[in-house]
Protein backbone atom coordinates (compact mmCIF):
# COMPACT_ATOMS: atom_id res chain seq x y z
CA UNK A 1 0.00 0.00 0.00
CA UNK A 2 1.43 3.19 -0.70
CA UNK A 3 2.40 5.75 2.17
CA UNK A 4 0.72 8.49 2.95
CA UNK A 5 1.60 11.94 4.25
CA UNK A 6 -0.11 11.73 7.18
CA UNK A 7 1.96 8.06 7.81
CA UNK A 8 5.04 10.05 6.73
CA UNK A 9 4.21 12.32 9.68
CA UNK A 10 3.70 9.71 12.23
CA UNK A 11 7.03 7.82 11.62
CA UNK A 12 9.01 11.39 11.29
CA UNK A 13 7.42 11.88 14.68
CA UNK A 14 8.61 8.41 16.04
CA UNK A 15 11.67 8.60 14.87
CA UNK A 16 12.43 12.34 16.66
CA UNK A 17 10.71 10.90 19.59
CA UNK A 18 13.34 8.20 19.62
CA UNK A 19 16.13 10.64 18.88
CA UNK A 20 14.89 12.77 22.08
CA UNK A 21 14.57 9.18 23.97
CA UNK A 22 18.59 8.26 22.96
CA UNK A 23 17.56 5.49 21.30
CA UNK A 24 18.74 6.93 17.92
CA UNK A 25 21.95 9.18 17.20
CA UNK A 26 21.79 12.42 15.43
CA UNK A 27 23.25 10.78 12.07
CA UNK A 28 21.12 7.69 12.39
CA UNK A 29 18.34 10.26 12.91
CA UNK A 30 19.48 12.12 9.85
CA UNK A 31 19.61 8.94 7.85
CA UNK A 32 16.55 8.05 8.61
CA UNK A 33 14.43 11.18 7.67
CA UNK A 34 16.37 11.08 4.36
CA UNK A 35 15.46 7.88 3.34
CA UNK A 36 11.62 8.99 4.99
CA UNK A 37 10.61 11.15 2.20
CA UNK A 38 11.67 8.44 -0.30
CA UNK A 39 10.12 5.57 0.96
CA UNK A 40 6.93 4.22 -1.58
CA UNK A 41 4.97 1.52 0.66
CA UNK A 42 3.87 1.34 3.76
CA UNK A 43 6.05 -1.45 4.78
CA UNK A 44 9.08 1.04 3.76
CA UNK A 45 8.10 3.24 6.48
CA UNK A 46 7.38 0.44 9.02
CA UNK A 47 11.07 -0.71 8.21
CA UNK A 48 12.29 2.59 9.23
CA UNK A 49 10.94 2.41 12.85
CA UNK A 50 10.81 -0.93 13.68
CA UNK A 51 13.50 -0.86 15.94
CA UNK A 52 12.72 2.39 18.06
CA UNK A 53 8.50 2.80 17.82
CA UNK A 54 7.21 1.92 20.97
CA UNK A 55 5.40 -1.34 22.01
CA UNK A 56 1.69 -1.32 21.46
CA UNK A 57 -0.41 -0.16 24.09
CA UNK A 58 -1.09 -3.21 26.04
CA UNK A 59 -5.38 -5.11 25.69
CA UNK A 60 -7.17 -3.89 28.82
CA UNK A 61 -7.59 -6.96 30.95
CA UNK A 62 -11.39 -7.65 31.96
CA UNK A 63 -13.20 -5.16 33.76
CA UNK A 64 -15.05 -5.65 37.11
CA UNK A 65 -17.52 -3.01 38.35
CA UNK A 66 -19.62 -3.66 42.08
CA UNK A 67 -21.72 -0.91 43.49
CA UNK A 68 -24.12 -1.87 46.70
CA UNK A 69 -25.27 0.05 49.21
CA UNK A 70 -26.09 3.31 47.51
CA UNK A 71 -22.53 3.57 45.75
CA UNK A 72 -22.46 4.94 42.15
CA UNK A 73 -19.99 3.36 39.73
CA UNK A 74 -19.52 5.75 36.48
CA UNK A 75 -17.25 4.91 33.32
CA UNK A 76 -17.15 7.80 31.05
CA UNK A 77 -15.31 10.00 28.99
CA UNK A 78 -12.41 8.45 26.63
CA UNK A 79 -11.82 5.13 28.21
CA UNK A 80 -10.58 1.52 26.79
CA UNK A 81 -12.96 -1.08 27.03
CA UNK A 82 -11.99 -4.59 27.64
CA UNK A 83 -13.24 -7.45 25.73
CA UNK A 84 -15.11 -8.81 29.11
CA UNK A 85 -17.14 -6.21 31.82
CA UNK A 86 -18.86 -7.69 34.83
CA UNK A 87 -21.01 -5.71 36.48
CA UNK A 88 -22.90 -6.30 39.82
CA UNK A 89 -25.40 -3.68 41.04
CA UNK A 90 -27.14 -4.62 44.20
CA UNK A 91 -28.81 -2.99 47.42
CA UNK A 92 -29.56 0.27 45.17
CA UNK A 93 -25.86 0.31 44.12
CA UNK A 94 -25.74 2.40 40.78
CA UNK A 95 -23.56 1.19 37.68
CA UNK A 96 -23.47 3.73 34.39
CA UNK A 97 -21.56 2.74 31.61
CA UNK A 98 -20.96 5.17 28.83
CA UNK A 99 -19.08 4.14 25.32
CA UNK A 100 -20.08 6.94 23.67
CA UNK A 101 -16.53 8.16 23.73
CA UNK A 102 -14.57 4.99 24.58
CA UNK A 103 -12.11 3.36 22.81
CA UNK A 104 -13.63 -0.07 21.80
CA UNK A 105 -11.03 -2.30 19.60
CA UNK A 106 -13.42 -5.23 19.90
CA UNK A 107 -16.45 -6.45 17.19
CA UNK A 108 -17.39 -8.02 20.37
CA UNK A 109 -17.56 -7.01 23.99
CA UNK A 110 -19.32 -9.72 26.54
CA UNK A 111 -21.21 -7.92 29.89
CA UNK A 112 -22.15 -10.16 32.36
CA UNK A 113 -24.70 -7.71 34.48
CA UNK A 114 -26.17 -8.46 38.10
CA UNK A 115 -28.62 -6.07 39.18
CA UNK A 116 -30.39 -7.33 42.85
CA UNK A 117 -32.44 -5.49 45.09
CA UNK A 118 -32.71 -2.46 42.83
CA UNK A 119 -29.50 -1.78 41.76
CA UNK A 120 -29.77 -0.67 38.13
CA UNK A 121 -27.09 -1.17 35.18
CA UNK A 122 -27.15 1.99 32.48
CA UNK A 123 -25.28 1.21 29.71
CA UNK A 124 -25.21 4.30 26.47
CA UNK A 125 -24.12 3.24 23.16
CA UNK A 126 -23.18 5.17 20.24
CA UNK A 127 -25.68 4.80 17.51
CA UNK A 128 -24.89 2.06 15.31
CA UNK A 129 -23.62 -0.49 18.20
CA UNK A 130 -25.53 -3.75 18.43
CA UNK A 131 -26.99 -4.91 21.80
CA UNK A 132 -27.97 -8.09 22.56
CA UNK A 133 -29.96 -8.54 25.80
CA UNK A 134 -31.78 -11.56 25.19
CA UNK A 135 -28.98 -14.26 27.68
CA UNK A 136 -30.46 -11.77 30.62
CA UNK A 137 -32.54 -13.79 32.97
CA UNK A 138 -35.50 -11.62 34.70
CA UNK A 139 -36.59 -12.39 37.86
CA UNK A 140 -38.77 -11.03 40.76
CA UNK A 141 -40.03 -7.34 39.45
CA UNK A 142 -36.61 -7.33 37.43
CA UNK A 143 -36.60 -5.41 34.09
CA UNK A 144 -34.47 -4.96 31.02
CA UNK A 145 -35.09 -2.22 28.84
CA UNK A 146 -33.40 -1.59 25.26
CA UNK A 147 -34.37 2.07 23.92
CA UNK A 148 -31.58 1.46 20.88
CA UNK A 149 -33.70 2.24 17.56
CA UNK A 150 -30.47 3.01 15.21
CA UNK A 151 -29.57 -0.18 13.15
CA UNK A 152 -26.49 -2.31 13.63
CA UNK A 153 -23.83 -0.72 11.43
CA UNK A 154 -21.91 -3.83 10.76
CA UNK A 155 -18.86 -2.19 11.42
CA UNK A 156 -19.48 -1.38 14.76
CA UNK A 157 -19.14 -3.31 18.30
CA UNK A 158 -21.90 -5.31 19.54
CA UNK A 159 -22.18 -5.46 23.14
CA UNK A 160 -23.90 -9.37 24.19
CA UNK A 161 -25.46 -9.34 27.62
CA UNK A 162 -25.73 -11.81 29.81
CA UNK A 163 -26.70 -12.66 33.40
CA UNK A 164 -29.66 -11.10 36.00
CA UNK A 165 -31.73 -8.55 36.52
CA UNK A 166 -33.88 -9.86 40.06
CA UNK A 167 -35.99 -6.63 41.52
CA UNK A 168 -33.20 -4.41 39.48
CA UNK A 169 -33.09 -3.02 36.11
CA UNK A 170 -30.93 -2.97 33.11
CA UNK A 171 -31.33 0.26 31.04
CA UNK A 172 -29.50 0.46 26.99
CA UNK A 173 -29.82 3.32 25.62
CA UNK A 174 -28.07 6.34 23.06
CA UNK A 175 -26.77 9.61 24.13
CA UNK A 176 -29.59 11.66 25.03
CA UNK A 177 -30.21 14.39 22.26
CA UNK A 178 -30.15 18.53 23.01
CA UNK A 179 -34.18 19.24 22.64
CA UNK A 180 -35.46 20.60 19.80
CA UNK A 181 -32.72 18.64 17.56
CA UNK A 182 -33.66 15.82 15.27
CA UNK A 183 -31.51 13.34 13.66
Amino acid sequence: MRASEAERERVAWILQQAYVEGRLDLPLLHERLDSLWQAATCDDLAALAQDVAPPPAPEPAAMELRAGHNARVRKEGRWPVPQHIRAVAEKDGRIHLDFTQAHCPHRVVIIEAACVSNGPITLVVPRGWAVHTDAVVIRGNGKVVNDTTFPADPAAPTLRLSGIADRGRIKVSHPHQPRGRKG
